[in-house]
């Protein structure tokens, strides 16, 4: 299930579409794909299956089919015009404005009224799941799992990572390997003598650089598979 924070945020049309399609291409394959967004293009809005509008407190004001939103709000009295992308017209219509408290006052009874038939529709509506705010997801108790619980899920985590990048794990596990024979074959011709316990010793303060060095080459790679997937 694939979480998509603001993916068409500062781009232009052409990868925004581009983004949007490979998107839709994986909804298409059977995966579910959340995507937040913050303002839309109107030819991109088509793409959003099921919508959660969000006013300010994390109360919902519509949840369902983008196709049927402008159809909810032309019900309360909120009907968009033709020419307005459905995405701004939503937005604009759940956000308060606190240049002026007259006009404060006014959006803020304007966004309760959308509320509160939000919440009246949505228990008139047979089987439609109930939405939980943040403020009652922060009051749930949370408990730790136990070892028995954690563990099994995290061998079969480990076990599926490791199967998909097991190319990547058998080209470390050669390259410890080839490290070791290596060093053998360096430290193997060495006696016992002044010369050759000094440079023991100087092996020994080497191994806790490599582990360090190791660390920086993931770091670097993570990096760089970052830095690719950007989009040109």
């Amino acid at each position: 299930m694939p979480d998509q924070d603001e993916p068409t945020s500062g781009l232009d049309g052409f990868i925004a579409q581009s983004i949007m399609d490979l998107l839709q291409t994986l909804a298409e394959e059977g995966r579910l794909i959340i995507a937040s967004i913050h303002q839309s293009r109107s030819d991109l809005w088509p793409t959003f299956q099921n919508v959660l509008l969000l006013a300010r407190g994390g109360h919902p004001v519509y949840a369902g089919p983008g196709n049927e939103m402008l159809r909810h709000f032309a019900s309360n009295g909120f009907e968009c015009p033709r020419t307005t992308n459905p995405a701004d017209f939503a937005l604009d219509l759940i956000t308060v404005d606190l240049r002026h408290a007259t006009m404060e006052a006014a959006t803020r009874e304007k966004v309760q009224l959308l509320i509160n038939s939000w919440q009246e529709t949505s228990l008139t509506i047979p089987d439609r799941p109930a939405i939980t705010s943040p403020a009652e997801l922060s009051s749930l108790r949370k408990s730790t799992a136990s070892f028995w619980t954690a563990f099994p899920i995290l061998v079969r985590r480990s076990s599926i990572n490791f199967w998909r990048e097991r190319n990547a794990a058998i080209a470390r596990i050669m390259q410890v390997v080839g490290y070791g024979a290596i060093m053998a074959l360096f430290f193997a011709p060495l006696k016992s003598d002044y010369a050759s316990i000094q440079t023991r010793l100087g092996f020994v303060q080497q191994v806790s650089p490599l582990y360090f060095v190791g660390m920086l080459q993931n770091v670097a790679g993570k990096l760089a598979r970052f830095v690719l997937a950007i989009p040109r």
